[in-house]
């Protein structure tokens, strides 16, 4: 049985020699080049021999793989790793797969770039799911795109932008925006309902989004 962190599926109709998936897949993981793919029938468990990455990044996962001998559903394993131990520590990622076979390569054209990946038979995701509640990283670890971002910061003359958060959603990425806030304006104001004899998380995000911020200082005042 694979470990995973994540688990993209998709459909395949018929048998094909190689197929295409570009998927948005938005990770905030770090050196995605080093970690391995499985392409794996749902079925059958059988894995998929050649995995060619045209583009594989933190925005999106562009690959080309086969054959495909059986249709049927397919599952893309993201972020494999060994059987968890009893030290947590120990779990380790598994390392790139082996690259894809020559003559798989040279036979669907895919060596001398003469064969584009828009040009392939697609298949695309119809879910992402994750290994455990504690693997499910949204909404707070979910980047927006960098264009995403330029747009946003485009329509505000603020050097800075604040944005709020209560300790539902803790605030976890420092280098870059989750998504679900480029969905809302940013704002110096907060309400929050608190219960007796509660402390109460408050959290500000400070983007700097026209200059760069140092000695960067809170007040508190109390009210």
């Amino acid at each position: 049985m694979v470990r995973a962190v994540w688990k993209s599926s998709c459909r395949i109709a018929k048998p094909r020699d190689i197929v295409a998936l570009n998927l948005l897949w938005r990770k905030h993981d770090k050196n995605l080049e080093d970690r391995q793919f499985i392409i794996a029938n749902a079925v059958t468990g059988d894995t998929i021999t050649n995995i060619y990455r045209h583009e594989v990044n933190n925005e999106r996962c562009r690959i080309a793989f086969g054959p495909i001998t059986q249709p049927g559903t397919y599952h893309l394993y993201h972020l494999p790793y060994t059987p968890e131990y009893k030290d947590f520590s120990a779990r380790k990622y598994l390392t790139k797969e082996k690259e894809p076979e020559k003559e798989w390569l040279n036979r669907t054209g895919l060596t001398g770039g003469e064969l584009q990946l828009d040009d392939l038979p697609k298949c695309s995701v119809d879910v992402i799911q994750a290994r455990s509640e504690f693997h499910f990283f949204y909404p707070m670890e979910v980047p927006a795109l960098k264009d995403e971002i330029q747009k946003y910061v485009s329509k505000y003359d603020e050097p800075y932008l604040v944005f709020r958060e209560d300790r539902i959603r803790p605030i976890k990425m420092l280098d870059a925006l989750p998504l679900i806030w480029l969905q809302s304006q940013p704002s110096l104001r907060f309400r929050g309902t608190d219960c007796r004899n509660e402390y109460y998380a408050l959290q500000s995000g400070v983007y700097a989004s026209k200059v760069s911020l140092k000695d960067l200082k809170v007040n508190f005042l109390n009210w």
